[in-house]
């Protein structure tokens, strides 16, 4: 029997499940995170703090730049940057409007996949390869949306 996050797969959430409970709480948590940086000053959002990524408004593009990427790998569809640094928005409200659409747009994968396609293997090809690369366990704990409890 294959094994889940350590139980067997018997008795283990069904990965689609899952994955729409990790992809609505991400939402969840962006849309804080993202209102309370709207309250930031300007030049406390972009003070490079020696993070890093520097800044706020560093760390919040790497995210975004995460998920473009992931999304890419998933969909074969979307604009992606070829750097983790990139700085994909240089204004914060274009930041927050493009954070709340890729959060739909993370939902809405996720609701049109079946279990089925979410349990087996997966391919996919990294921006900066040529291989393809198969995924599988990895899709478990390796998605920025899906923390690794």
């Amino acid at each position: 029997m294959h094994n889940c996050g350590g139980f067997p797969r018997s008795t283990a959430i069904a990965m689609k499940s899952h994955f729409a409970m990790m992809a609505d709480c991400n939402a969840w948590a962006n849309g804080r995170l993202y209102r309370m940086a709207s309250r930031l000053p300007d030049e406390q959002y972009r003070r490079d703090v020696g993070a890093f990524f520097k800044s706020l408004h560093g760390t919040l593009n790497h995210i975004m730049c995460a998920d473009l990427i992931w999304m890419r790998r998933l969909t074969g569809a979307g604009e992606h940057p070829t750097h983790l640094d990139a700085i994909v928005f240089d204004d914060f409200p274009s930041l927050s409007a493009a954070r709340q659409q890729e959060d739909q747009r993370i939902i809405a994968c996720v609701a049109s996949r079946c279990d089925a396609q979410l349990e087996g293997p997966w391919a996919y090809r990294p921006a900066h390869a040529m291989g393809t690369w198969l995924g599988g366990e990895l899709l478990w704990n390796g998605m920025p949306w899906s923390p690794n409890w």
